[in-house]
């Protein structure tokens, strides 16, 4: 078996095992993990509407190198010239967290959203920077 040809099996295998993460992380997206169970009490019927975040990417290569190594290199320089190799990679991750609630009863039909304090927070603490920043530097310049 050539060099080549091993370097094609090895990036095969990873990109086996690169599917089989990607499978994982798409199962995460399906209807059951953004629509909860129906939850049925004294008349109302409850189900939590929730948002689903998947990230992910990957990458696989195979490359042979340039030849017989010259008598001007050293060792370490040597082996990266010749031979050949393959590989690969990737990552991701999930998340979700309920944004609204699905009430059904004798009166109708009502979404409620839940409202995530900690975003607000994060969103007004972050305008609240861009804006002292902002007026720092106009008030520098306008010094000038």
């Amino acid at each position: 078996m050539s060099a080549w040809q091993k370097g094609l099996d090895a990036a095969e295998r990873n990109q086996a095992g690169g599917m089989e993460k990607l499978d994982k992380l798409f199962a995460v997206a399906q209807p059951g993990a953004v629509y909860s169970e129906p939850v049925q009490a004294e008349g109302h019927t409850v189900i939590t509407l929730n948002e689903v975040t998947v990230v992910m990417g990957y990458g696989f290569g195979v490359g042979e190198g340039g030849g017989a190594p010259s008598e001007q290199t050293d060792n370490a320089n040597a082996a990266l010239q010749g031979g050949s190799g393959g590989g690969g990679g990737g990552g991701g991750f999930s998340s979700g967290r309920p944004v609204a609630v699905l009430s059904v009863n004798a009166n109708g039909v009502h979404v409620k959203p839940i409202v995530d304090v900690t975003k607000l927070g994060i969103a007004f603490l972050t305008t609240f920077g861009a804006m002292a920043l902002m007026l720092a530097r106009i008030s520098s310049a306008s010094r000038r």
